[in-house]
């Protein structure tokens, strides 16, 4: 390779072929005056001593090939004389030393030129003694130093045209993007960047030694964080910027005005904090998701959406689950629970005696999960169900009125595809239907609604349906409709597979209407309104003759 070097003459441009990979144990030296073009052909020149593989007081290029070193010396040292230009290819070095030392000439990297170093004691790249580097274009990294040391020359990163490349040049340092060990404080190292992504630890560059002396036009350095290898990287590019506005819609967080840069992703958008609630994403005013890949081009105001996660709330109080709402609950003063939230439950509610509990379903259903051997609500106090549906396919009750327990059901609808009845209503226990609520079931032995012996219940409006049984079957005390007022033949309505009530004791019959097929009742009215008598008639519903 030097009887090469050396029989290229001065002045007179020429290109030297690799032809195999070869190990050097002295340098490979380029005069002044010489100017070469090296074709390695992706072969690897290496060295074999403490010596540079080249150094160049000439004009040379490199765009291919490898070149690696592992002494204690610099792979290519470009002297005051040189002019040095790697457009491709990769230069290594696993050494204690730098890729390429720059000492006082003139070096270019561009193209898809990889450089890199292992060393703990020198840049990738080292610029010093007034030399002049340029980086366009490559990839220079350092794994466990900086990629860039600007000692005490000019350093320019990237082209001055107007416009930014962000992805390329990569400067990686393990430390400092650009560093300097220049202990000198009255030289001033040069440095000037108009592209390029610089990635680092420590800083973008060492401000104690070396200042940003221009960027292209009104760009300023944005940052971000990348994970590389397991380790977490800053990042830093140059752009202009647009002012983002976050609204959280109800959550917190501390800085709702951020500047991002143009022409690149969002990246990580901030979760803000919202006790009960998870974040859907963040919209713009047009309803438009804004994601971590959405590029930034202008000033805009992201609007928070969110779903709730919590059960119910009291007063605005959220609580995770129904439980936990019951639990607040310590006296008898009258208290609503909201719920929030669809949900499917492997625990009973229960409501413990004294206390006096409205639950407002707002339009939600709460379902009991499959095999779950247990009533929804076991009722000893005094309860409301409202304005939503609460469904069982348990083989209990969806609600068990217990001795002491008074139900109301208003507004509400109780599905029971069980075994059993939508209300279980014991003994010493009231329980009142009203409103538009819906009651069925379709138990082949159990009716929609029971009433025990001693138990009280009032039916003054809503609709109960059993497919296989009857709609009411009564051994307390049964009332439909109220007394006085006129009668109402549509409401209550009460329609049974069989009888639309059975009764064995006490019923009082003032409004509504019954259906059966089997028969309206079975057993005896007790009252019904004066004046007033039953009739009956056939009629067909769903092609059934009721």
């Amino acid at each position: 390779m030097q009887d090469a070097i050396n029989a290229v003459q001065v002045g007179t441009p020429a290109t030297i072929t690799l032809l195999k990979n070869i190990e050097v144990s002295t340098s490979l030296s380029v005069s002044t005056g010489k100017e070469i073009t090296f074709d390695f052909q992706n072969y690897t020149i290496s060295n074999s001593a403490s010596v540079a593989i080249f150094e160049n007081d000439g004009t040379i290029s490199i765009s291919n090939g490898t070149i690696t070193s592992s002494a204690s010396v610099g792979a290519i040292n470009n002297n005051s004389n040189g002019t040095l230009t790697v457009s491709g290819g990769t230069i290594s070095a696993t050494g204690s030393k730098q890729a390429i030392y720059n000492n006082g000439g003139t070096t270019t990297i561009t193209g898809n030129a990889n450089l890199s170093t292992t060393s703990n004691q020198r840049a990738t790249v080292h610029n010093l003694n007034g030399g002049t580097m340029y980086i366009t274009g490559g990839t220079i990294k350092s794994t466990r130093f900086m990629a860039v040391d600007n000692m005490n020359g000019t350093l320019i990163i990237g082209q001055e045209d107007g416009s930014i490349n962000t992805s390329s040049p990569v400067i990686q340092g393990y430390t400092y993007g650009i560093g300097s060990t220049n202990q000198d404080a009255q030289v001033h190292p040069e440095f000037s960047m108009y592209d390029g992504i610089i990635k680092y630890r420590t800083a973008v560059y060492n401000s104690s030694v070396i200042t940003l002396d221009e960027t292209e036009g009104d760009y300023d350095f944005f940052y971000s964080t990348e994970v590389i290898g397991g380790t977490t990287y800053n990042t830093a590019i140059l752009a202009t910027s647009s002012t983002i506005t976050f609204d959280p819609n109800g959550g917190t967080m501390t800085d709702t005005v951020v500047e991002y840069a143009n022409g690149e992703p969002f990246g990580t958008l901030p979760v803000p904090d919202y006790v009960g609630y998870s974040l859907d994403g963040w919209f713009d005013q047009n309803g438009t998701q804004v994601t971590s890949s959405t590029i930034v081009t202008h000033d805009m105001t992201l609007y928070a959406r969110w779903t709730r996660t919590y059960l119910a709330e009291i007063n605005g109080v959220p609580y995770d689950t129904i439980k936990d709402a019951l639990n607040a609950i310590t006296t008898s003063t009258p208290t609503t629970i909201e719920i929030v939230n669809n949900v499917s439950l492997a625990e009973r509610i229960k409501i413990v005696a004294g206390r006096n509990i409205t639950i407002d379903l707002q339009g939600h259903t709460i379902d009991n999960k499959p095999n779950t051997d247990m009533p929804l609500i076991e009722n000893h106090g005094t309860l409301t169900v409202t304005n939503g549906t609460m469904a069982s396919t348990s083989p209990q009750a969806i609600i068990n009125n217990e001795t002491g327990g008074n139900l109301t059901v208003n507004g509400a609808n109780l599905i029971a595809t069980s075994t059993k009845q939508a209300i279980y209503n014991n003994k010493n226990a009231t329980v009142t239907i009203t409103g538009s609520s819906y009651l069925s079931n379709n138990s082949a032995d159990r009716p929609a609604v029971q009433n025990l012996a001693g138990g009280i219940m009032y039916i003054t409006g809503g609709t109960i349906v059993s497919e296989k049984q009857e709609a009411v079957k009564n051994a307390g005390t049964l009332r439909v409709g109220t007394e006085g007022g006129g009668v109402s033949t549509s409401v209550p309505e009460l329609r049974g597979a069989t009888y639309g009530v059975t009764n064995s004791s006490t019923f009082r019959f003032y409004d509504g209407v019954i259906r059966g097929r089997s028969g309206t009742i079975s057993g005896s009215i007790s009252a019904i309104e004066p004046n007033y008598q039953k009739t009956e008639i056939q009629e067909t519903i769903n092609s059934l003759v009721y």
